[in-house]
């Protein structure tokens, strides 16, 4: 999460959480809750569907390009925007894709597999 995101984490503001999908479901979901309170070491957060405030962890190790992982469970992140919400799943799916390669080399021909190989090992 870069530093101007990390500055709309106020209290009274309003923040997004994204559920990871259990195997059974299909799909993330974006809950909108808001920030109740911020620490130097967590931010809590209201949400609709939950009678308590999640936590999640401020600090290098917790956070994520897009987020803040959750303190107790870690199956929430946390994001300042619905943007940065969005581009967080976005790079899930893509994860995902990119983690079914066993399946590549019946799918896709050798200049393609190259051309991905090129682009992965780019910095």
């Amino acid at each position: 999460m870069n530093k101007e995101n990390k500055k709309l984490l106020k209290k009274g503001q309003t923040a997004y959480v994204i559920n990871h999908p259990v195997p059974t479901e299909t799909g993330y979901e974006i809950i909108e809750g808001e920030v109740i309170t911020k620490s130097r070491k967590y931010v809590g957060m209201k949400l609709p569907s939950v009678s308590y405030a999640v936590k999640f962890l401020l600090g290098e190790d917790n956070e994520l390009e897009f987020g803040l992982r959750e303190k107790d469970y870690g199956l929430r992140v946390l994001c300042a925007t619905r943007n940065e919400a969005e581009q967080y799943i976005l790079k899930q799916q893509v994860c995902t894709k990119i983690n079914s390669i066993k399946m590549f080399p019946y799918i896709y021909t050798l200049n393609q597999l190259q051309r991905i190989l090129e682009i992965l090992e780019e910095d």
